[in-house]
């Protein structure tokens, strides 16, 4: 069944927050023959539609991505016989400017807080906040584990990592797109293909 694209029209009139909808944002998908509210729909104003024709609602999901983070970790020094690491933390999504996405000294400060109240003697510090593929993307920390304990951080990690979330949609339609489809009246239908010619990755910005 075409799976029905619910994009937002407007920028919400709130203040800049990593929660606060865009224009050009894909904000749900739903079978087209699903119910929605009154304010789901095109004539309330807030969201423009788009149907993709030949794909399915499982299929599109995936564009509802947020740069919630992804973490990869990996020790590139260490250990030493008293256990001392220095680890990589690198969020898989980070736009590539840096500006969404990336590490800030309020998620890594969050994580070190959590670390060292459990293990005082690990002293978690952070060497720097560094370029990976993108500005910002890998954390770079230091201190003293005991054997079995990576586990154990990699949860502390994305927990407090993920407490200050980036909520941004990582997919947009750009603003050609969204002209053309207010142009025909805020609802539009084509392929997936066609789709493609108007959907943007924001982790390439």
């Amino acid at each position: 069944m075409p799976a029905l694209l619910l994009i937002k029209k407007l920028d919400s009139p709130v203040p800049a927050a990593p929660g606060k909808w865009l224009r050009g944002e894909l904000v749900a998908v739903f079978e087209t023959t699903a119910p929605r509210g009154s304010g789901e729909e095109v004539a309330a104003g807030s969201f423009v539609h788009f149907e993709v024709t030949d794909k399915t609602v499982a299929e599109m999901n995936q564009y509802l991505a947020t740069y919630n983070r992804l973490i990869d970790m990996n020790v590139i020094a260490g250990p030493d016989p008293q256990g001392f690491r220095r680890i990589n933390v690198r969020n898989n999504n980070t736009n590539a400017s840096g500006t969404i996405g990336g590490w800030t000294t309020e998620t890594t400060d969050n994580i070190i807080d959590e670390w060292n109240t459990r293990y005082p003697t690990c002293n978690l510090t952070t060497v720097a906040i560094i370029t990976g593929t993108n500005p910002g993307d890998t954390w770079q920390c230091e201190g003293t584990f005991t054997a079995g304990q990576a586990q154990e951080f990699e949860e502390v990690v994305i927990e407090q990592g993920l407490s200050v979330m980036d909520k941004r949609k990582i997919w947009y339609i750009t603003e050609a797109g969204m002209q053309n489809i207010e142009a025909a009246g805020g609802s539009q239908s084509g392929t997936a293909q066609q789709l493609g010619g108007i959907l943007r990755d924001a982790r390439l910005d």
